[in-house]
């Protein structure tokens, strides 16, 4: 087999390292973070079965959808790292007081690429909120690797673009 007809034949698949990510943030500005890695969400579908006339039958009852986690690089002037904070502090402030979910809630946009940039696939995270921020870690037998954070958000619904 011709190695040229090989490699046509697998070049117009999608690559997992080729991808944006957009946090639509509370007062319209940007978060500027390189994002290492994050999963586009699809699914579940839980179902219930009963029987009816002695037949077995299951139906769907709900969707549910599995929190989507976000892992960044943390530079030098620390982007992610104050964004992530001034989310928390919408959720709970000084005092420990809870705010509304309407104050905190965003929306995050996961694109997919081609390999010439083109968006090929989109989903949006709709009212996204912040579930978790994983430890940052830090070890002396690190110095040749760079400092990461891992957040999970939940969503009420997903839109996709595919």
């Amino acid at each position: 087999m011709d190695i040229e007809f090989f490699k046509s034949q697998f070049s117009d698949f999608l690559r997992p390292n080729r991808y944006r990510v957009f946090f639509r943030t509370f007062v319209d500005e940007s978060i500027s973070a390189i994002c290492k890695n994050v999963t586009f969400p699809f699914y579940t579908f839980n179902t219930l079965t009963g029987t009816i006339n002695n037949k077995s039958n299951t139906v769907i009852n709900k969707i549910d959808y599995d929190p989507v986690s976000f892992t960044f690089y943390i530079d030098k002037e620390k982007r992610i790292l104050k964004f992530i904070n001034k989310w928390k502090e919408r959720i709970i402030d000084e005092y420990y007081r809870f705010g509304y979910k309407d104050d905190y809630k965003i929306d995050i946009d996961i694109e997919m690429l081609h390999l010439d940039d083109e968006v090929v696939a989109s989903c949006t995270l709709k009212e996204a909120f912040l579930i978790n921020v994983d430890p940052i870690d830090l070890s002396y037998d690190s110095k040749d690797v760079l400092s990461e954070i891992t957040i999970s958000v939940n969503y009420d619904d997903i839109k996709y673009n595919i």
